[in-house]
């Protein structure tokens, strides 16, 4: 009984201190989804509304000179951005809303050409890659979603490799259809890939900063979630091009 009574007071102590412990480890993943989640705010805003800011200008410009057929496309490009920024919004809130744990998704039939189409055409005249696709191909896939690792990926190219060259959607049997996103730039090493798909994993600074990027390595990773949420997947390789990159996405039909 003596033993029991100088014992208790150490096994309180040792509760309270696991309980502490516990504490922390969950005050410290509650900052650490808050950062994430503003890295991605940043990122994922601060992209599409770049493209709004500078087509704006255009279409401005456009008017003002009386031509509106240049205008349009100008405006065309504001819109589904904008539009972009407010899914990005949403998605957040509903993560928020749900749990750190990762996006949920919608999927619905969608009609991938005119996707991909949209999402080459909001890149540079100088990096717009070539589109191939099959008229008819239809996904399962949320169309906010699938803009969102679009403007991932060949934002990414557009950065770091001078622009993606090609876009190819092609089926993989029945279920399943490939997006390709390749490029001619350096690439990634085999080693690496899986480092480059983790949030904030920026692999070379030194070519980020000469880049003009002001991203926090949250495009593949994001591009990753949005794959895992569709059941789907995000594979990184080599293109077709000795050095390039090529990065599939792998979705349902």
């Amino acid at each position: 009984m003596q033993r029991a009574v100088l014992l208790e007071p150490l096994r309180e102590n040792a509760s309270m201190a696991a309980e502490l412990v516990e504490t922390n480890r969950q005050l410290e993943a509650v900052s650490e989804f808050k950062s994430d989640l503003m890295g991605m705010l940043a990122h994922e805003v601060g992209n599409p509304l770049a493209a709004v800011t500078g087509y704006a200008e255009v279409a401005i410009d456009s008017l003002e000179e009386g031509d509106v057929d240049e205008a349009l496309p100008a405006v065309r490009v504001v819109q589904r951005n904008a539009d972009q920024i407010g899914g990005v919004l949403r998605d957040i809130v509903s993560l928020v809303e749900a749990n750190p744990g990762g996006l949920t998704a919608r999927p619905e039939p969608t009609a991938l050409l005119p996707h991909l189409r949209a999402a080459a055409a909001a890149q540079p005249a100088s990096a717009q890659p070539d589109v191939h696709c099959p008229e008819d191909l239809v996904v399962l896939i949320q169309p906010g979603h699938l803009d969102q690792v679009l403007a991932n990926l060949l934002g990414n190219a557009t950065k770091y490799a001078g622009g993606a060259t090609r876009v190819v959607a092609t089926p993989d049997g029945e279920r399943q259809v490939v997006i390709a996103v390749q490029d001619d730039g350096p690439g990634i090493p085999e080693g690496r890939r899986i480092e480059a798909v983790r949030p904030f994993s920026r692999l070379d600074p030194a070519r980020n900063q000469n880049s003009g990027s002001g991203g926090v390595g949250l495009g593949l990773a994001i591009a990753t979630d949005i794959a895992r949420a569709h059941g789907g997947v995000l594979r990184l390789g080599s293109s077709d091009t000795l050095g390039g990159l090529r990065a599939d996405i792998v979705i349902a039909r």
